[in-house]
């Protein structure tokens, strides 16, 4: 009765209502913005792209997860290993009664009895033993799952290093597009000032009939134009510094600067042949590395399925003591061999066993089907850049030809021309609108370069260093299948 009343009262501890959940998510909510909170960023720095993905790589928190998922798989490894270890187990029982006990015997054949009563035992009496017992089966499942743990382990790297390639390629896309509107923001805000008395300009070519009513309206146009524009920067500015941040890990603010010098210059103009580059991802993504990794997981389920099937030996020996003083002996040592065998799931495990052989082909037909993936990704990627190129080349040369016509024509309006101010300003516009696209087309260059070692999974498009890659896992492919002949040897 007193076990059931407690029993009861550890299973009604256990319960929560809403009101509680309600409770925990309030205090995990504080706790969480005032850890966010305190991270901060200084107000006055100006960040640059690598200080931009050395936060994320310190700070996000996806990447976080990933560390912890390798921590929890570390140690399931230990777990595993250590259940290779053989099977102790002590025992103690101590048992009273609350008689003597004691027997007789009688004749089968007669009915009398044949010895007097007596006693081979006391009314309390304490037992200990200690067996230690090896069982064939389990211990070849102990060492497949520490095959398999370490796998996993493998497995959790690889998917931390694509999460933090995904992430690199995120950074730099969000900080290419804080960089292009923070630059599109000061250039378009200086003609806006430099322009406000344009109200003025108009009013009096209305005046004076020198410019039809028309002709003035269109250009009005463009000048509210100008200035719609500028919103639309300064909207989409603080939208990507609201994800720059949040990338980062910091608290989602739209106060941020950085460094837009970037998209002055493309370093890059000689590229490798996509087809080095499909062959490159094909050895270098992650995804395929873990797609290689889980069909070894499921090879190594189905050798475990397979040794299922065996009949199950344990060696086991143990010792023994008695209080009993009634014994002739009362230590002793026991050794001995059981097996078992389960007739009746041996079907069972044999159809899962076959299972298990057809996913294995089915991961290698997704691997072969992700492999045309990828590389067509590598493809598309690589078309996008060499398209980007030449936009950034061609708004570039057009930028350059509309420079050259503004600053001829403020040196010919200086001179005392009959250029009007209006017109001077126009091609200020114009010239100024020209800059912003080869801007932005510089960094939509960036990103598609960004994509392409984000589909390759390589941090530089240089051909030597694409070449070495590509040798260093060709090296280790050979390594590993010298490996893999060497255990298959062993084992025949």
């Amino acid at each position: 009765m007193v076990l059931s009343v407690l029993t009861l009262g550890v299973i009604l501890a256990g319960c929560k209502s809403d009101q509680d959940y309600q409770t925990l998510r309030r205090d995990k909510a504080q706790k969480d913005f005032e850890t966010i909170s305190k991270r901060t960023l200084p107000a006055d720095k100006v960040l640059t792209l690598p200080m931009c993905v050395n936060e994320a790589l310190k700070n996000n928190l996806d990447l976080k997860v990933e560390d912890l998922q390798t921590q929890v798989n570390k140690e399931s490894k230990t777990a595993a290993m250590l259940g290779m270890l053989p099977q102790l187990t002590m025992t103690y029982n101590l048992q009273t009664r609350s008689n003597q006990p004691g027997s007789s015997s009688q004749d089968l054949k007669t009915g009398e009895t044949s010895l007097q009563t007596s006693r081979s035992a006391r009314m309390t009496e304490n037992d200990e033993s200690m067996e230690l017992g090896l069982s064939v089966i389990d211990f070849g499942m102990a060492y497949f799952n520490s095959i398999q743990a370490q796998d996993n382990i493998v497995l959790g790297d690889t998917q931390r290093l694509r999460v933090a390639q995904n992430l690199i390629y995120d950074i730099t896309r969000t900080y290419v597009e804080v960089a292009a509107t923070q630059d599109a923001i000061a250039v378009t805000r200086d003609l806006v000032k430099q322009c406000q008395d344009m109200e003025k300009v108009f009013d009096a070519l209305r005046d004076n009939r020198s410019m039809s009513n028309l002709r003035v309206l269109d250009e009005q146009k463009r000048f509210v134009g100008l200035e719609k524009q500028l919103m639309l920067y300064q909207r989409n500015y603080e939208d990507a510094c609201i994800r720059l941040r949040t990338l980062m890990g910091y608290l989602p603010l739209e106060d941020i600067t950085v460094d837009a010098s970037l998209l002055k210059n493309f370093r890059y103009k000689n590229f490798p042949p996509v087809e080095k580059l499909e062959e490159a991802a094909l050895y270098l993504r992650p995804e395929l590395s873990k797609l290689d990794i889980q069909r070894h997981i499921n090879v190594i389920e189905t050798r475990k399925s397979i040794l299922e099937m065996f009949p199950n030996v344990k060696l086991f020996t143990d010792w023994q003591h008695s209080s009993n003083p009634f014994l002739y002996k009362q230590s002793w040592w026991d050794i001995g061999m059981k097996t078992s065998y389960d007739l009746l799931h041996l079907p069972s495990k044999a159809m899962h066993t076959q299972s298990l052989m057809e996913q294995n082909a089915e991961l290698e037909a997704r691997t072969r089907a992700l492999s045309i993936a990828v590389m067509s990704e590598v493809r598309l990627a690589y078309v996008n850049m060499m398209e980007m190129k030449r936009i950034y080349d061609h708004r570039a040369l057009a930028y350059k030809v509309y420079q050259q016509q503004f600053e001829l024509a403020r040196k010919t309006y200086a001179a005392g021309s009959a250029l009007s101010r209006f017109e001077l300003d126009r091609m200020a516009l114009e010239t100024v609108d020209r800059r912003i696209r080869c801007v932005q087309a510089m960094g939509d260059l960036y990103v598609a370069y960004y994509r392409v070692l984000n589909t390759v999974g390589v941090s530089s498009l240089e051909q030597n260093e694409i070449d070495h890659n590509i040798n260093h896992a060709k090296q280790l492919g050979l390594q590993a299948a010298a490996k893999a002949t060497g255990v298959q040897a062993a084992v025949r």
